[in-house]
């Protein structure tokens, strides 16, 4: 299961999906060892994953981030 606020770079490029201002959704391209952040993750039946990229609020299936993302450590502070 993916994580919240985890961190993924992407193995491969990967589609995803962003909203435009037409109200129509566009198909971008994330390229391979792009990072995505797990912003919310998909309730049960749905195959989206909502991820923020370069900025952008987009939706990637949840299986391709799944086969294609590698998690990656987070910097944060340290607990000493």
């Amino acid at each position: 299961m993916l994580a919240l606020r985890k961190r993924y770079r992407l193995d491969s490029d990967t589609i995803a999906i962003v909203p435009c201002d037409s109200g129509r959704p566009v198909a971008i391209q994330i390229p391979q060892k792009g990072i995505v952040e797990v912003i919310a993750r998909p309730n049960e039946g749905e195959t989206f994953t909502r991820v923020r990229w370069d900025g952008n609020v987009c939706k990637m299936f949840t299986q391709d981030l799944q086969e294609r993302g590698t998690e990656i450590a987070v910097p944060g502070p340290s607990p000493f």
